[in-house]
């Protein structure tokens, strides 16, 4: 079977030609990309793709309402939507520091999130 990703570990967005196998998707062969990055990732994104999670969580007794948080590493993205969801139940007291966890484990993917900056 084939599939089209464009490449996204660098500016030039390749766009990729994916081969993988029809009854296990087995991953075959990849085409199109400029340089060996977008080999791995498409062997990635085949077998289990993941990306950063970035949103905001609630905050108090800052000049702010609302704290950017990341993922300190990449999620599995189908637990994206529901980590996000589960940001939106967080209230934490200023001050935080950039870097501080604000979630350890997130929904049960061994990620913390972390505060993207200090207030």
């Amino acid at each position: 079977m084939e599939r089209r990703l464009i490449c996204i570990n660098c500016p030039r967005g390749c766009e990729l030609i994916v081969e993988t196998d029809d009854t296990s998707g087995a991953f075959i062969s990849v085409e199109g990309s400029a340089c060996i990055r977008g080999s791995s990732f498409a062997l990635a994104e085949i077998n289990r793709p993941e990306r950063m999670m970035t949103s905001v969580v609630s905050i108090k007794g800052a000049k702010n309402c609302m704290l950017p948080v990341i993922s300190r590493r990449p999620l599995p993205k189908a637990k994206i939507v529901e980590a996000v969801r589960a940001m939106r139940a967080i209230t934490v007291d200023a001050p935080v520091h950039e870097g501080d966890i604000i979630a350890r484990d997130i929904v049960g993917t061994g990620v913390d999130v972390i505060a993207a900056r200090s207030l």
